[in-house]
Parts: C-alpha cells; sequence; structure tokens
C-alpha cells in the first residue's frame, strides 16, 4: 500500500515502523533502499 506522507510525518511513520519489526522502503533518486533494525 503507497502512502504519501510530509517529511516530518514520514519520519515518525517509519520510526513507529521499525519500532513494530517492520522493514521501511526508502527512495532514492535511483533506487529504493530497504531499512530495518538490526537488532530485531
Amino acid at each position: 500500500m503507497a502512502e504519501i506522507l510530509a517529511a516530518g510525518k514520514a519520519m515518525e511513520r517509519a520510526l513507529a515502523l521499525l519500532e513494530g519489526g517492520d522493514v521501511v522502503a526508502i527512495p532514492t533518486e535511483t533506487v529504493y533502499g530497504l531499512a530495518g533494525d538490526a537488532t530485531n
């Protein structure tokens, strides 16, 4: 599900997802990166 949020809201949402054990896709100009909590 795609969700477009303002920068501040996006950071809050990403942090909440990471704290919950989820993975977050981070778009750049050329590729998408995946972020996750390495200690989870």
